[in-house]
């Protein structure tokens, strides 16, 4: 297999992992503090586990190296978790999903904002194509908890963005360190949040998977870089969207709305392509 085959395939696991994070926690059936809690405590466990094993006796220095950079990347990434579990309670999956498959744009404008990197006709033109998008998701609902859960879902994504530019500008930095930080703070949070540590075993079992999924998802999504352009990487996601989206609606029965699903269809189209000319014209220069 060549290296540019290995990556994909990588990729594509990670992404395969990480599908299944919405429906495990519309089939746990809990509240926003104990969902917080128990997917914060098995993802920060299981990322914890990665970070010894890799990094073994140079664990407590990967930490330590991490700077202000990597605090930076903690707390983002937490707010990103936060917001993120916020719009799963309060608004459908689907449009949870669709909204955050926008962060490569936002990440795109913060790289203009903060980096100055240049942003293109073409990227400029799928920007505002995709802002028109979410506004039209966001238009149905102006009040009430969809509304807070579809804002609950832009927040997570553009936490998710700014995480983005901080790892491109501290490229040569590991945060897997920083990601099991992040959980950990998430942790911390929660647990002023839970009125009861009781659970069922079903609802636990259900957790340790999701705790497992994740942290395999991260470990794939880092490492797939290192074979392909992240550009690539991203051209991926999309179908996280599209798959955690069709398996609630399979199993759960819970079907998007006409907005979600015209909206979420311009979306991943404009990502698509401007993803794909992006690594055509990458390819020819």
């Amino acid at each position: 297999m060549s290296p540019h085959a290995k990556g994909l395939l990588i990729a594509t696991l990670g992404v395969l992992s990480i599908s299944p994070d919405t429906l495990l926690i519309r089939l746990a059936d809990l509240d926003y503090g104990p969902t917080l809690f128990w997917r914060s405590l098995f993802t920060s466990m299981g990322l914890i586990l990665l970070v010894v094993c890799t990094k073994r006796r140079g664990t407590l220095k990967a930490v330590k190296d991490l700077g202000r950079p990597g605090l930076l990347v903690t707390a983002l990434f937490s707010v990103s978790n936060l917001a993120f579990l916020l719009a799963v309670h309060l608004t459908t999956v689907a449009n949870t999903l669709v909204i955050i498959s926008t962060a490569p744009v936002f990440a795109a404008l913060m790289g203009r904002v903060f980096l100055g990197e240049a942003i293109g006709k073409r990227t400029w033109t799928a920007t505002l194509i995709i802002i028109a998008a979410i506004f039209y998701i966001f238009s149905k609902d102006i009040q009430g908890p969809t509304s807070w859960g579809n804002l609950g879902a832009l927040t997570s994504a553009i936490a998710l963005s700014a995480t983005f530019i901080v790892t491109r500008h501290q490229k040569s930095m590991d945060m897997t360190p920083a990601m099991a930080g992040s959980s950990l703070l998430s942790l911390i949070v929660a647990i002023p949040l839970v009125g009861t540590f009781v659970i069922s075993w079903e609802g636990l079992a259900l957790f340790v998977l999701l705790g497992g999924l994740l942290t395999a998802a991260f470990t794939l999504l880092l490492i797939a870089p290192r074979h392909i352009s992240a550009t690539e990487v991203s051209l991926l996601m999309p179908l996280e969207t599209i798959l955690g989206t069709f398996l609630v609606w399979l199993i759960v029965g819970e079907q998007p709305s006409e907005r979600a699903l015209i909206g979420g269809l311009i979306i991943i189209c404009v990502l698509t392509v401007n993803s794909l000319v992006g690594i055509r014209q990458n390819k020819q220069s």
